[in-house]
């Protein structure tokens, strides 16, 4: 997980990044955020869930990646959506029934920027106690 901050200020606004998880018998990359409650409703999630995307395609070169929503969790889902994640299929993960979103790696794709162009350097570090 990377520190995720406000570029203005470089106020520390959450944290995103991508996990490997075994869901249901198959190794899955999940973009993940959390960004702290003052911060919500700016774009910055869905801005931060499309740099991770990005990275994961670009840099990563995964060829498919997921989001693990709470089914209650409706902003998390129009964000993953917004993203162009597409709801999947209802999975068991970790003692929780959740909605698995996914998108698969359209190289050549003009809405599949680079990583590089998405996150400026400057912008990712690595969080520090």
């Amino acid at each position: 997980m990377w520190a995720t901050v406000e570029r203005t200020t470089g106020a520390l606004v959450g944290r995103c990044g991508s996990a490997v998880w075994d869901v249901e018998g198959h190794h899955e990359v999940e973009v993940l955020y959390l960004l702290g409650r003052a911060h919500w409703a700016r774009g910055l999630a869905t801005e931060a869930a499309t740099a991770i995307r990005d990275y994961g395609f670009n840099v990563l070169s995964r060829p498919r990646l997921i989001s693990l929503i709470h089914h209650e969790n409706g902003a998390s889902r129009r964000m993953a959506e917004k993203a162009g994640f597409r709801y999947e299929r209802e999975v068991a993960f970790m003692g929780h029934l959740l909605g698995l979103f996914s998108i698969e790696s359209r190289r050549g794709d003009q809405q599949i920027r680079r990583a590089a162009a998405s996150v400026p350097s400057d912008h990712i570090r690595d969080e520090v106690d």
